[in-house]
């Protein structure tokens, strides 16, 4: 394929590399935000740390030079307090909260926020819209017998964790020391890369978009995504290989001991929730069929029906239609863009 491994912090993400995940790389212990940032920030003089709270609204001063953040009304221990801020007002709620915020404050759809008797402090219709997701699908399959695999593990088999616990507690080694994720790829659609493929790739997406054709606030953003997936060089897709046994499709049953799974992301022009599905899973969801072919055994199991035979386009298509599910990676509900772009 022509893509080696590379620094995932070197600015090009184009090729293969190792996740860390949630290991430490010299304790071999858990990692996560709240141990490598949230732990050594409490040990500031300037730093205090408020659980348990509730926060209400954003409080607000009309000033000259426009409205600017000053404070927050919040409840805390069923009392309702208000902070008042020395420098500045940093919001990060979370895809949901933060939009859900603003509006509590004033700050969102004119509309909407007379609507709920809200006063509007500052009328911004980007507030809560844009909201973006990555697609995934994927497909397991057998190894062959002998192979060592984490089945053992994934049955709870005593003899596994005593040996997992014993290669952990003595050596700092093992199964207990491997993140979630092992090894992950991003990779652009490779059927594309000749002169036909672009042709096609062409094609395919002015087609999607005379279909589905974008607001005129998202025009940018599409031709933005656009530009990236038509670039031979830069990634639309990422593959995932996890041990890990889930079913994706719909009524499925999950069986211990299912083998690593390999998940397909893709953000093709994502720029409702409630957008087709078409234009989402149509041109990077080609590249699945690869893998379907290397993968592709018509005697194993534990497969949706549909992995077993797709030989053209349309049956993938089917597939993924049958199987593709959120990947969680909500963003986009209050962008960072100019204010005729997007929220902020």
């Amino acid at each position: 394929m022509n893509l080696h491994k590379i620094d995932p912090f070197s600015g090009n993400s184009t090729g293969a590399y190792s996740n860390a995940a949630t290991v430490h790389i010299t304790t071999k212990t858990r990692s996560y935000a709240g141990s490598a940032y949230g732990i050594p920030a409490l040990q500031r003089p300037n730093f205090h740390l408020i659980t348990e709270a509730t926060i209400h609204k954003i409080l607000f001063e009309k000033t000259s030079g426009g409205i600017i953040a000053t404070g927050v009304l919040a409840s805390v221990h069923g009392k309702t307090k208000q902070y008042t801020a020395t420098k500045e007002v940093s919001l990060a709620a979370g895809v949901f909260n933060t939009p859900k915020l603003l509006e509590l404050s004033g700050i969102g759809d004119e509309n909407l926020l007379k609507k709920h008797d809200i006063p509007v402090v500052i009328s911004n219709s980007g507030v809560g819209e844009n909201m973006q997701d990555h697609l995934m699908t994927g497909v397991s399959f057998e190894i062959v017998d002998g192979v060592p695999t984490g089945d053992p593990l994934l049955r709870q088999e005593p003899r596994a964790l005593e040996l997992a616990q014993k290669l952990y507690t003595e050596n700092k080694a093992g199964p207990f020391t491997i993140g979630g994720i092992r090894s992950h790829a991003f990779m652009p659609i490779l059927e594309f890369s000749d002169a036909e493929g672009r042709q096609k790739k062409a094609e395919l997406l002015t087609s999607i978009l005379q279909k589905y054709p974008p607001k005129p606030q998202d025009v940018e953003h599409f031709e933005a995504v656009r530009s990236f997936i038509e670039s031979p060089e830069a990634f639309s897709a990422a593959w995932l290989i996890i041990l890990a046994q889930t079913n994706l499709h719909e009524g499925g049953k999950s069986f211990v001991g299912s083998d690593l799974q390999p998940e397909k992301f893709t953000s093709l022009v994502v720029a409702k929730v409630t957008r087709s599905l078409e234009d989402l899973l149509t041109s990077p969801h080609q590249t699945l069929m690869m893998y379907l072919k290397l993968m592709h055994n018509s005697y194993r199991k534990r497969n949706h029906p549909d992995s077993f035979h797709i030989h053209s386009l349309e049956r993938a298509k089917n597939y993924i239609l049958n199987t593709a599910v959120t990947a969680y990676h909500n963003r986009g509900t209050t962008a960072m863009l100019q204010k005729k772009k997007g929220v902020l």
